[in-house]
């Protein structure tokens, strides 16, 4: 019984940090908290992997959107130089 609930608790633990560490990934990629929220209560693997596939293609979009942006900037810089 001891070891059970031992076993218990680290297992918990470690889904704990695994949680943890989630949290801060999505938070780093600047995905919003409402959906952080969503993607780590979720039930269901499908709910989760819309939630990542959504903010997957908001992050496409803005390095697309970043790399236009350096493209101007280096044409811009070349012709002033």
């Amino acid at each position: 019984m001891l070891v059970h609930t031992q076993l218990e608790r680290e297992s918990s633990g470690t889904r704990s940090r695994r949680v943890a560490w989630a949290a801060r990934a999505l938070r780093h990629q600047e995905m919003p908290l409402q959906e952080i929220s969503a993607v780590l209560s979720a039930q269901d693997q499908e709910t989760r992997r819309r939630y990542l596939e959504l903010h997957r293609e908001r992050l496409r979009e803005r390095l697309s959107d970043q790399l236009r942006t350096l493209d101007r900037l280096e044409r811009l810089l070349s012709d002033r130089v």
